[in-house]
């Protein structure tokens, strides 16, 4: 099967950067010029502005608007003339920088026409403060007079830093903060298209994300409105959209034709999700707990019951489209998560309760459901150490994770005296018809981080956290022997898809790269929370420079004396 898979994958790469250390002064000899501009006198209604200041016409003439960056497409010039001229007239001026370490200095633009500085197209002082990466120094002049004025720009660092007359992009930190990376990944059934998400990080710190559609035979990128999900059938998706305040559309959309088909409308309370056979509707309804009655008193009933909406608990009824009949499922005061089968004729039950007095302190109870008789047969009864679960494509089984201390322990192999972790996920399989347990993973190492049950070959095909990596193992549910899916992707980032009608599976993965990176701390943690911010999980950490002092030309396990320079700059203690 993955022999056959398309892959899309989110890569990181890097170039070194060659830098220059310019003196405590360098002259800007390479700069790009734009205009003339002309610019007009305003009808002056009054000397003053709204506050009550003297309006300085020069700085009204200033604020014309010119784009920052018009100079960028001119030709480079080693010196900057501007004419005489008997109207004012506006010019754009400027240069590129590019830093790979953080950069303190100053620029100093020295001509007689008024100016204005701007960095990355913000306005400052001559005193700058440049993270890494490229920046672009632009300078607005209003030129007005009978005299040449000549433009001399310098810069002032001690640090390092480059001129980059080119404007050529590189790649920094900066690129590792800021930008697009691919996060998941959704094949069509028919393994014709994929729907790929991505998560955005803006400057600043905001995040995002947005989805985009692909043809994965042309790689042509196209949009869905209103896309909620890939339809079993080849070539639909399901879109919703709202009607009117309160009421949600539901409709078959054909991609090769556009054509669509109304599926239902649901305008009650709670929120509405289709079954997979798009004939009924699974309600979600957050009903709140009253309040005490003495406003002053407020009962804490657990250490959790702090939380903003704590007391709401969850209870699900069925929504038939054909009849409009609303049908409940559940009803009570502890919080349940209802899981249906295919036709929603047969529910999966979870029903939570917390115990402050047992370890892990919070329990569930697993139930199957008859819808038609109202039947429940208890699958798991006060178990706080399941995970995920789901139907196999024939719904005689339940899948299911959990640590090794779930459904009574089957799938734990340390003494009694030892508790395995509880981060430590296992994969279980349970027979609906003899409630048969079994541990499929009992002698497997990885971790079951998330898991799919391909409708191709019957096969589980599980994300597992396999030592410093994610990798993807397809699991045999009749004997659990395991194989490492031997993929271009060493590691899978968290996300993949199968489709149900082609034996193709879809997988965000990265290879195996090394990134170089110069921090003034020797914290490793520092480093492991960058990239963790970033959405990378760090595998290794080796540090190759600290010092002054390298790594270069040593073997694994060889060793060499310090100089005595080195010593010097070890005690100086000017490094971490």
């Amino acid at each position: 099967m993955y022999q056959e898979a398309k892959t899309i994958w989110a890569a990181i790469a890097l170039f070194v950067l060659s830098t220059a250390v310019f003196a405590e002064k360098t002259d800007i000899n390479e700069i790009r010029l734009a205009g003339p501009y002309s610019t007009t006198k305003p009808l002056m209604t009054d000397t003053l502005d709204n506050e009550g200041n003297r309006i300085d016409i020069d700085n009204v003439l200033m604020d014309a608007f010119v784009k920052k960056d018009i100079w960028k497409d001119k030709e480079t010039k080693t010196e900057i003339v501007l004419p005489a001229t008997a109207e004012p007239q506006l010019y754009m001026a400027g240069f590129t920088l590019q830093n790979t370490g953080f950069v303190k200095g100053k620029i100093n633009v020295k001509c007689e026409s008024k100016h204005k500085l701007f960095v990355d197209g913000n306005e400052q002082g001559g005193d700058v403060e440049l993270v890494p990466g490229r920046h672009d120094i632009s300078i607005k002049l209003l030129c007005k007079g009978d005299k040449p004025d000549t433009l001399r720009v310098s810069v002032e660092s001690e640090q390092c830093f480059e001129l980059n007359p080119e404007g050529k992009r590189y790649w920094t930190n900066a690129d590792m903060m800021h930008g697009e990376r691919i996060s998941g990944v959704e094949l069509s059934s028919s393994a014709k298209y994929a729907r790929i998400r991505k998560s955005i990080t803006y400057k600043g710190g905001e995040t995002g994300s947005k989805n985009i559609f692909i043809e994965l035979a042309t790689g042509k990128e196209f949009s869905l409105d209103g896309f909620q999900y890939w339809l079993p059938e080849d070539d639909l998706y399901l879109r919703c959209y709202k009607e009117t305040e309160g009421t949600w559309c539901y409709e078959k959309v054909d991609i090769k034709s556009g054509s669509r088909t109304p599926v239902g409308k649901y305008s009650g309370k709670g929120y509405a999700q289709l079954t997979r056979d798009l004939k009924k509707f699974l309600v979600t309804i957050d009903e709140k707990v009253p309040e005490e009655k003495n406003k002053d008193v407020h009962q804490i009933l657990e250490p959790d019951d702090r939380q903003p909406g704590w007391r709401k608990r969850r209870n699900y009824s069925l929504y038939d489209i054909a009849t409009g009949i609303t049908t409940p499922i559940t009803k009570g005061a502890r919080n349940v998560y209802v899981t249906p089968n295919r036709d929603a004729s047969r529910y999966l039950v979870s029903v939570y309760k917390d115990d402050l007095t047992e370890r892990p302190f919070s329990f569930v109870d697993l139930l199957l459901l008859d819808a038609a008789t109202g039947k429940v047969d208890t699958l798991v009864r006060h178990d706080g150490f399941i995970g995920s679960y789901r139907f196999s494509p024939d719904e005689k089984y339940i899948a299911m994770t959990g640590s090794p201390e779930a459904l009574g322990g089957i799938g734990n192999t340390l003494p009694d005296s030892v508790i395995p972790s509880s981060y430590d996920y296992e994969l279980f399989l349970i027979d609906l018809q003899t409630k048969e347990r079994r541990c499929l993973t009992r002698e497997f190492d990885p971790s079951v981080s998330s898991f799919q049950w391909s409708e191709q070959d019957g096969m589980i095909y599980a994300l597992c956290e396999n030592r410093d990596l994610e990798s993807l193992y397809r699991i045999n549910p009749k004997d659990g022997e395991a194989e490492l899916l031997s993929l271009s992707e060493p590691f899978i980032y968290g996300s993949f898809s199968l489709a149900k009608e082609k034996p193709y599976l879809a997988y965000v993965g990265e290879s195996k790269k090394e990134v170089g990176l110069e921090i003034h701390s020797g914290r490793n943690r520092i480093v492991r929370r960058i990239f963790e911010h970033l959405g990378y999980t760090v595998q290794k950490l080796d540090r190759v420079y600290y010092a002054g002092i390298t790594k270069k030309n040593l073997k694994r396990g060889q060793w060499r004396f310090l100089t005595r320079e080195e010593v010097e700059r070890l005690k100086s203690g000017r490094y971490e």
